[in-house]
């Protein structure tokens, strides 16, 4: 007999798998096929997944609502087709860039822009995700949209290796991929997304989350009839 669970998981979301691999983890460890999750994070993201279980995907919409936070590493001199490692990687000519130069570059970004968004994503045009046609092969005209970042703040650059790590917050429906596209641009230098960590949206929080191994003890904890 199946004890249906209602409510929130926190799950720390490892860098590889794909957001969809959580929540299809999870429906089999609760032996439910009512889970969900609020907001996607790309295979290379790792941090804060939030899913809802039951009775609680009916809330998953207002969660989906609210702002994110992020830790967030690039690399400059180099670009990709999906503006992160897991594209194919293009290196440009050398440019040395300062740590004035960098810091007053990412502080443009602060408030509401209009930027592209990623080939590489979820978003839809004529019914069929960018995604889908990018990897066919297809030739993907991607859309702008408006994106709000804010609160740029442990900047920290490391000049010999080029690369840029920093934390922010941002709205709904922005992607942080592209702004290290148009930071790179804005630089003359190009950029790509090495590392990305979910730290919380709102009220939740990545210190309260947990790993899909230990999911699997609280279930049989709680009496689940799992797998």
């Amino acid at each position: 007999m199946v004890n249906l669970y209602n409510g929130l998981i926190l799950l720390n979301k490892p860098s590889g798998p794909t957001s969809h691999d959580m929540v299809a983890k999870t429906r089999k460890i609760l032996n439910t096929s009512t889970v969900g999750h609020c907001g996607t994070l790309d295979p290379l993201a790792r941090g804060l997944l939030i899913l809802t279980v039951g009775e609680a995907n009916k809330i998953s919409q207002y969660l989906l609502e609210g702002n994110k936070s992020y830790f967030v590493q690039l690399k400059f001199g180099c670009s990709s087709d999906t503006f992160d490692t897991t594209g194919v990687v293009t290196e440009l000519p050398y440019k040395e860039l300062s740590e004035n130069q960098v810091r007053l570059a990412l502080k443009s970004f602060e408030g509401l822009k209009t930027l592209q968004v990623p080939a590489y994503s979820a978003i839809k045009v004529n019914g069929e995700k960018l995604m889908d046609k990018a990897r066919r092969g297809e030739e993907v005209l991607p859309p702008s949209r408006e994106m709000k970042f804010w609160d740029f703040n442990e900047i920290d650059f490391d000049q010999e290796n080029q690369q840029l790590s920093f934390t922010v917050h941002c709205s709904k429906g922005s992607y942080i991929r592209s702004l290290v596209h148009e930071l790179g641009l804005k630089l003359g230098s190009g950029a790509i997304l090495t590392e990305l960590k979910r730290q919380g949206p709102s009220s939740f929080y990545l210190s309260n989350a947990i790993e899909i191994e230990n999911l699997v003890e609280c279930a049989k904890h709680h009496n689940f009839d799992g797998p």
